[in-house]
């Protein structure tokens, strides 16, 4: 019965009963006093405990209560008029604003807030939790075909237009452009007149779209990964050749005999005629000498394109940029022969024409033209015309600055020596 007892108190259903109070003391022991003192004490600690935990359930079940009553029949807010001030308050006062729910003691609604209530739950219960909804076959279609019947008939089926009774091409040429039928008795159905040999070709016109991108530009190599390029590009093509071969077809080339190598390639044939063989190997580098000189002068320029490519070589590609570049030099005097001498041929060597134009106690005027390549130092203005103005060049001799200025003028030129006379020399 004791332990009974004792199971029922530590679970809080019922109080200790008076066996449980009491513990019987054995008398007999020496330090009974203490020991029942002791148990007394504990029981009382356990007693304690058991009343904390009922007012704590039954503050709890109070809570829940309301939590219940305010969810099932929330109560309206009882908002109170804002209090007026006095007209001497200050400004410090506010307005005194409560319900009576508010002022309620903190120990019923300590565990429940009725401003909030359960607007949280109230929503997930009005949340429509169902399950998967699926779209019934043909519901789309069905819209489709509504939408479709919506629509206006004309919009719907278009009226096609007539097919004409002749067809303009055909129109010219007839003498009824109504029919293809005969025409009245005795005259021709078709105007022979109308044809001729002529014959009409469409204009081309370009596909609509956007213009293709231009292709990449390619990479510039330098010296070294040219021939790099070139050894690769030699490698791949004797592989290529070799797996030819080897596949069978392509004939293998006979072996390059050599008097080096002629024991090595020939074997037994060159020990059983020694003689024989070597004057056959001797002919065969004779021809393959042969050939690769017929190659190298295959390969060789005629004077003719020889001398083109040392002018384009020294004068640059005249096909590249079909304007000519002018020069305008302005130098000292030009009195001595050996000067003249240097500057006309100068630019006979390049290639360039144009004239000299020395004035006494003036400057010298020099226009040159020619490629960009030909002209070199001294350079007072420079520009591009469309041909050139001069068959050679030469140098003249004027008595003054209006002279060589009305020279100038015959070509129209005579703005070249306002241009060198304003010029000023670094």
């Amino acid at each position: 019965m004791a332990s009974s007892d004792k199971r029922k108190a530590e679970e809080g259903l019922a109080e200790p009963s008076e066996t449980a109070k009491r513990p019987r003391v054995d008398e007999t022991e020496a330090d009974a006093p203490a020991k029942l003192s002791l148990k007394l004490e504990i029981l009382e600690r356990a007693k304690r405990t058991l009343q904390q935990k009922k007012e704590f359930l039954a503050a709890a079940k109070k809570a829940q209560a309301a939590a219940a009553a305010a969810a099932s029949t929330p109560a309206p807010r009882q908002e109170q008029a804002p209090a007026v001030a006095e007209p001497g308050a200050g400004r410090s006062q506010k307005p005194a604003v409560g319900t009576a729910e508010e002022e309620a003691p903190a120990d019923e609604g300590a565990f429940f807030d009725p401003e909030i209530g359960h607007r949280g739950g109230r929503r997930m219960d009005q949340r429509r939790r169902g399950g998967l909804q699926f779209v019934e076959e043909g519901k789309f279609q069905k819209q489709a075909e509504i939408s479709r019947l919506r629509r206006p008939p004309r919009e719907a089926s278009p009226a096609p237009a007539p097919v004409p009774a002749v067809e303009w091409w055909d129109a010219r040429l007839l003498t009824d452009k109504t029919s293809y039928g005969a025409a009245a008795e005795g005259e021709p159905s078709i105007r022979e007149e109308r044809i001729t040999h002529l014959i009409e070709h469409p204009v081309l016109i370009d596909p609509p779209g956007e213009a293709p991108l231009p292709p990449p530009q390619p990479l510039m190599l330098t010296k070294k990964e040219k021939k790099k390029m070139r050894t690769q590009n030699r490698q791949a093509r004797e592989k290529e050749k070799q797996e030819l071969i080897r596949q069978g077809l392509l004939e293998p080339p006979p072996p390059k005999v050599k008097i080096s190598n002629l024991s090595r390639v020939l074997g037994e044939e060159a020990a059983a005629d020694p003689t024989a063989i070597e004057t056959e190997v001797r002919r065969q580098m004779g021809e393959r000498a042969a050939a690769h000189e017929d190659r190298n002068l295959a390969r060789k320029l005629t004077p003719a394109e020889a001398r083109e490519k040392k002018l384009r070589k020294l004068l640059g590609d005249p096909e590249a940029d079909p304007t000519t570049s002018v020069s305008l030099y302005k130098v000292g005097s030009l009195a001595r022969p050996q000067l003249k001498f240097k500057v006309s041929l100068n630019a006979q060597e390049n290639h360039m024409t144009g004239v000299g134009l020395a004035v006494e106690g003036e400057f010298t005027l020099v226009v040159v033209e020619g490629p960009p390549k030909a002209q070199r130092r001294y350079v007072n203005d420079s520009g591009t015309v469309l041909k050139p103005s001069f068959r050679k060049f030469r140098v003249e001799t004027l008595r003054n600055a209006a002279a060589a200025k009305a020279f100038l003028g015959q070509y129209n030129l005579s703005h070249y020596w306002d241009l060198a006379e304003a010029s000023v020399p670094e």
